[in-house]
Parts: structure tokens; C-alpha cells; sequence
């Protein structure tokens, strides 16, 4: 039985296709003053993509987020602006859209709302990307190209290198310094910050579950957060 992620995922993907090709019918994207998208700029794009997971292990957490908010901002300003015109309402409905999924990634990125809001940003950017390609005139030649390219890459990042066996290493690293970093909290910090970080609960359930009031619940959570930053820097992680 196929896993609901599958159809999600599926969905996804459908809804891209559908709402790019009613983007390309209706609006006309404003593109940056880069030409006509050709082989070189194929190159230089697959070089990015080549960079990017490189990046991610190499580069603070920090300055890697704030590249991918600067890509992301990118994007869904050209991707808004047929839509708005004003610009201040362009600004308003971009910067809007990615402080909710920052503000859903910081209260818990294994909960619905984040993964409803995340998929929200990611079907924009994507009929944005897509629209920024089709209306730039790239020929045929380079869009088939671009998927070789990129189908090339993903076996070979995938099956032949240890590139994503690293990055999901770190992943895996970091949950564990985080889970070590809770371990060493006081006992009455170390329950809230556990119920809040594993489990997704609401300082309602908290409270409701540890016999205290939600004010109480929070006001722990937030007296933890300093003691658990230092506990990440001892475990040789900065905090973000």
C-alpha cells in the first residue's frame, strides 16, 4: 500500500503543472535583464545545483538559510509581480508568505501547518521557475538538455557519490546533538522542551499532560531556550 506521502507528493507535482500552464496563458513574467536562457546558462545552473548540497556542508547553518531566503525572496517577487503590479503589494504578499513558513518551520517543521505553508511556498516558486524558463524563449534543445543534465546528476549524487549519504549523516547529526543538548537540561525544562521539539504538542497539551498551566509550559520553554543553546555550543553546534 502506497504511503499518503506518495500522494501528496503526486499532488504536488500536478498542481505545479496545472497552475504553470495557467500562469503561461494568462500572465507574462517580468524577466530579469538575463537574455534568453542558452547552453552557458544551462552550465551555470547545473553547476549551482552541483554547489548547493556542497554548500550545506560546508557553510554555518545560518548563512545557508539566509541564501536559500535570498534565492527564495527572488523568485517569488517575479513570480507575484504580473499578479499584484504595485509593488508595494508584491513586497507585502512575498515577504508575508515566507515569514509564515519561517514562523511554521520555527514552531515545528514535522507539523501539518509547516508542511501545508512549505508546500504553498514551493508550488509558487516552482510555477514561478517554470514560467521564468518558458517565457525566456529557451529552446527545446536546452529545456531536454537541462533534464538530461539534471537526471544525470541526481544518479550520480545519489547512487554513485556519498554526497546525499553525507547530508543526511548531518541531518542525523544534528538531531542528535539537539537530543543531547535536551538531555542536559534541569528536569522541569528538559519534559517541556522534549514534548515541544519530539513530539510537535501545544503548550495547552503540555500543560494538560505535565499537570501545569500553559502559561507555565511556556514560560519553561522560553527559560530553556537560552540553557539550550549553551548546551548546543558545548556540543559543538551553534545555535541559530
Amino acid at each position: 500500500m502506497l504511503h499518503l506521502s506518495y500522494y501528496v507528493v503526486l499532488g504536488c507535482v500536478a498542481c505545479v503543472q496545472v497552475g504553470s500552464w495557467a500562469y503561461f496563458r494568462r500572465y507574462q513574467i517580468s524577466s530579469p535583464p538575463i537574455g534568453v536562457f542558452n547552453v552557458q546558462d544551462l552550465a551555470v545552473m547545473v553547476l549551482l545545483i552541483i554547489l548547493v548540497p556542497l554548500f550545506y556542508l560546508i557553510l554555518p547553518l545560518w548563512l545557508t538559510a539566509a541564501l536559500l531566503l535570498l534565492v527564495a525572496l527572488s523568485i517569488l517577487y517575479f513570480t507575484w509581480e504580473p499578479l499584484l503590479r504595485a509593488r508595494w503589494a508584491i513586497w507585502l504578499a512575498t515577504v508575508t508568505l515566507l515569514v509564515v513558513d519561517s514562523g511554521a518551520a520555527f514552531l515545528g517543521t514535522k507539523q501539518n501547518a509547516f508542511f501545508a505553508v512549505n508546500n504553498i511556498v514551493l508550488l509558487a516558486m516552482g510555477m514561478g521557475i517554470t514560467n521564468l524558463w518558458a517565457q525566456s524563449g529557451m529552446k527545446a534543445r536546452d529545456t531536454a538538455l537541462l533534464g538530461i543534465l539534471l537526471a544525470l546528476y541526481d544518479f550520480i549524487a545519489t547512487v554513485q557519490l556519498p554526497l546525499m549519504g553525507e547530508l543526511v549523516a548531518r541531518l542525523s547529526d544534528l538531531h542528535d546533538r539537539l537530543r543531547r543538548a535536551i538531555d542536559v537540561l534541569p528536569p522541569k525544562f528538559r519534559r517541556v522542551v522534549h514534548l515541544r521539539c519530539w513530539r510537535n504538542l501545544s503548550f495547552a497539551e503540555i500543560g494538560h499532560l505535565l499537570k501545569m498551566p500553559e502559561t507555565t509550559a511556556k514560560t519553561y520553554f522560553y527559560r530553556a531556550r537560552p540553557l539550550l543553546g549553551a548546551a548546543l555550543a558545548t556540543c559543538g553546534l551553534a545555535p541559530v
